[in-house]
């Protein structure tokens, strides 16, 4: 059982703010540290508890990714194992057991056509790289004006350069918005795909890829299972890639291991993070076809794409990954199992 942490006196928890406020630059809005601020200490299973002792249900899973909530002992175990053994190998000059692995679990999941699979650390990067990989392929393929990206209204993607660009609210030169599955693109004024159908028709010799959230995280419309459908034919049409944002939908948050699946269709290139360590580490995925992949080979000169992080692959997140899906696979997280389990710290 983890040990407690004793709750803080007033002039603590004053201190803590204080230099909170002297030293830490929070992201989104970093001025917003006040009075009633919230030092969390400490968490167990949907719950977190401040350091004053208060508990919370923590309904947002720390930043929409905590899917297996804390204290997971079967994937704080194997991080553990991991760190003693070996806490990562840098995937550029060698490889690491969880990393292939991790890739190969993966395959199994999204297969028989998503099987490569790029490491990166978040949901930003992973987007960064998909963008790089849509445009050095068509260059590959004899295509090098094929530079833009489009993503439609209302979608959200991330905070780097071009996960930024595909956001609402940015412009950037060879990034494109259109109206997209959550606007009135029928004349019944039910969502629809015009919009992207109109924007191809005239541009896609220009285009390497759409970018798309099947379930908009801040935009809050789920695309129907006709409108990706119909998305899928209309890149397959114009030889666009569809790249997949489930940074956040991704490893069952829907029903299914992805949301792709509802609509009986596959991404080019599948985008996820969040649930993929649940929380447990910094870990995010770029997967892709062996149509895809191969092309990369053609590309002597960079050994096929000069592109990468120093933590890609990181063992020990990879580690926490594969625990995840051990968890989520042996369905440890149902309620009647997991009231006799001892898969949680008590």
């Amino acid at each position: 059982m983890t040990p407690p942490v004793p709750p803080a006196s007033a002039e603590t928890r004053e201190w803590l703010l204080e230099t909170d406020r002297a030293h830490l630059w929070h992201p989104w809005a970093p001025h917003r540290i006040s009075s009633e601020t919230l030092i969390i200490v400490s968490g167990h299973g949907c719950h977190v508890r401040d350091a004053e002792g208060r508990r919370f249900l923590d309904a947002k899973a720390s930043g929409l990714n905590a899917t297996l909530g804390y204290g997971c002992r079967p994937v704080i175990e194997a991080m553990n194992e991991q760190l003693t053994r070996l806490m990562t190998y840098d995937t550029v000059e060698g490889s690491n057991l969880p990393a292939i692995e991790l890739a190969r679990r993966i395959a199994e999941l999204t297969g028989p056509d998503l099987t490569r699979t790029f490491f990166c650390n978040s949901g930003s990067e992973a987007i960064e790289t998909a963008v790089r990989v849509a445009r050095a392929y068509h260059a590959l393929l004899g295509a090098p004006e094929r530079t833009r990206i489009v993503s439609v209204d209302n979608g959200y993607h991330g905070t780097t350069a071009a996960a930024a660009a595909c956001t609402t609210g940015s412009e950037a030169a060879g990034f494109v918005r259109v109206p997209g599955p959550a606007g009135p693109g029928r004349p019944d004024g039910r969502p629809g795909v015009e919009g992207v159908r109109a924007y191809l028709a005239e541009h896609a010799t220009a285009t390497a890829a759409l970018v798309l959230e099947p379930v908009q995280g801040l935009g809050g419309h789920i695309v129907s299972d006709d409108d990706l459908a119909a998305l899928r034919a209309l890149c397959d049409e114009h030889d666009v890639l569809l790249v997949l944002d489930e940074v956040l939908t991704g490893f069952g948050r829907t029903g299914r291991m992805f949301a792709y699946e509802h609509a009986g269709v596959r991404p080019d290139l599948l985008v996820t993070s969040k649930g993929l360590t649940s929380g447990y580490a910094s870990l995010s995925a770029v997967t892709t076809t062996p149509r895809v992949f191969d092309v990369f080979g053609r590309d002597r000169e960079t050994g096929g794409f000069a592109h990468g992080h120093t933590h890609s692959g990181h063992a020990t997140a990879c580690a926490a990954a594969l625990a995840v899906l051990d968890v989520l696979e042996g369905g440890v997280l149902d309620t009647r199992a997991s009231a006799a389990s001892n898969s949680w710290t008590r």
